[in-house]
């Protein structure tokens, strides 16, 4: 799961579950290791949340205060990493992160630690069943369609995002040099190419900056002149 900027994944690891991130070009990287799945899922998903929380907070804007770690412990174990303890009703439950480093990260993760995936998931105002209405269909069909007409790959791939702040949708071809596509409910476009960091991209199309329709030709006609 994530954006074309960024990957998160959970991985099975020495006999519990690891969060592993990956930045476009580079590696996997651990981000948390915990002893459930749903624990996993959970930190992925508070992950996420927060990528959306980001995208949403004003310019200037500082994060709430941390909350304090009521019914949670904090373990530092040196070379071993930071780890975060709590009970739930099924029992105790643990998520260890690389370092020391991590600690502003776990007491934020605390606040959702034992908390259900959909009310993670609703701190940043998303939903995990919530798939895409008729209009955004119809936008992400549109998106497609302009795609197909500068892209000559047969088997072209590409994926959605759900803009519902912007009444919009994003379509991404998720390869070097693919691109994205911005679709605004008006059916108005503004294509930003891969190069272009998402949040600028997101920035110039809220700006009203658009891309004209006719500029979706097939590359080869393109660079005959056509």
């Amino acid at each position: 799961m994530g954006d074309t900027e960024t990957l998160l994944q959970i991985v099975e690891q020495d006999g519990g579950y690891a969060v592993q991130k990956k930045d476009r070009g580079g590696a996997w990287h651990p981000q948390a290791v915990t002893g459930t799945l749903d624990t996993a899922r959970r930190y992925l998903i508070w992950e996420i949340s927060n990528w959306v929380a980001s995208a949403r907070r004003p310019p200037g804007q500082a994060l709430a205060a941390e909350p304090a770690l009521a019914g949670f412990t904090l373990v530092d174990l040196g070379s071993g990493g930071l780890e975060l303890r709590w009970t739930e009703p099924g029992g105790q439950r643990w998520i260890r992160f690389p370092g020391s480093r991590w600690r502003g990260t776990a007491i934020r993760f605390a606040r959702y630690a034992d908390a259900t995936e959909e009310a993670i998931a609703g701190r940043s105002g998303t939903s995990l069943e919530s798939g895409p209405t008729a209009q955004q269909r119809h936008l992400i069909a549109w998106g497609t369609e302009l795609f197909r007409r500068i892209s000559p790959d047969p088997d072209l791939t590409l994926t959605f995002r759900l803009l519902p702040d912007d009444d919009a949708v994003l379509i991404v071809h998720p390869v070097r040099g693919g691109g994205s596509i911005y679709v605004a409910a008006d059916e108005t476009v503004l294509f930003a190419a891969s190069a272009i960091a998402p949040h600028k991209a997101l920035e110039a199309f809220r700006s009203g900056t658009r891309t004209p329709v006719d500029r979706f030709v097939a590359r080869a006609a393109s660079s005959s002149g056509a």
